[in-house]
């Protein structure tokens, strides 16, 4: 667990406790943090953000003092959906179902973790063709944005280099933030991207004819076919991961520059069971 993991660990107990009406300040002595309920062993890093870089907290510390406190005092401070924020891998597939009662084609589910402690959830619908070739890559969101804004000349350069500040104005914004509402009763489609090796192209004539051993001959950059403002409220939610679909001839370059963790590529076909009527 790196310091940022672990300042957002303390945000979320402050947090809780204020829900509690049990705040904590900086000015509070450590024997009176000690002695709120259910603090007795946790430790102070969690109490004191700014002391977190003298700490050292391991994952699975964590979850065994978080563990204790919920069965003792009924405080979840480490619900599931923060643990995947907090190892940088929030996304997994919970389900293959059929969303709509009169249609037999199967849909994945995924669980979204959120920097809330809530999860969104999205889906990938099956189709009577091509389920071999769409495949679903879980990408890492920070990697996932990095290779948005690396292409410079890309049609959505404005919106990529956004914030979300900036993001939440967009004039889908809103349509977004309804569809996610739903839940996992209706669960809102992947985003659908492309990804690809840009040639760079040299400034003049005179650095082509130089050349540059060190400067490289293409960018590894992502593109959208659609979902842009969904990926707009993924990141202003602060998913630390989360599915797209992809074609599979760019599966394994987004899954190389992008992909979350641990986490391997898997067409349509594999997840749903749903091959295709040509099959």
């Amino acid at each position: 667990m790196n310091v940022e993991q672990l300042k957002l660990l303390a945000q979320r107990l402050r947090g809780v406790l204020e829900r509690r009406n049990q705040p904590i300040g900086h000015s509070q002595s450590l024997d009176e943090i000690a002695a709120l309920p259910g603090l007795r062993n946790w430790p102070e890093v969690l109490a004191f953000p700014h002391r977190v870089a003298a700490f050292e907290l391991d994952i699975l510390v964590a979850e065994r003092l978080a563990s204790r406190l919920k069965e003792h005092h009924a405080v979840d401070l480490m619900p599931r959906a923060l643990l995947g924020v907090l190892v940088g891998n929030g996304t997994r597939q919970i389900a293959v179902q059929s969303i709509n009662p009169w249609d037999t084609r199967k849909s994945a589910v995924y669980e979204v973790a959120l920097e809330s402690c809530e999860f969104a959830y999205m889906r990938v619908d099956a189709s009577n063709c091509r389920n071999n070739e769409r495949v679903v890559v879980v990408v890492d969101a920070q990697r996932f944005l990095s290779h948005w804004r690396a292409d410079r000349n890309g049609h959505h350069v404005a919106e990529a280099n956004g914030n979300p500040s900036t993001w939440i104005h967009d004039y889908k914004f809103e349509f977004a933030v309804d569809g996610f509402a739903l839940g996992a009763a209706n669960p809102v489609p992947l985003a659908q991207v492309g990804f690809w090796l840009k040639p760079n192209v040299r400034r003049s004539k005179m650095s082509n004819l130089m050349g540059d051993a060190s400067e490289p001959s293409t960018t590894p950059v992502v593109a959208f076919t659609d979902g842009i403002t969904r990926t707009f409220w993924l990141l202003v939610q602060g998913a630390p991961s989360f599915p797209v679909e992809c074609s599979r001839s760019e599966a394994e370059l987004l899954s190389h520059w992008c992909g979350a963790s641990g986490v391997a590529p898997q067409s349509v076909a594999e997840i749903t069971g749903m091959t295709d009527d040509s099959d």
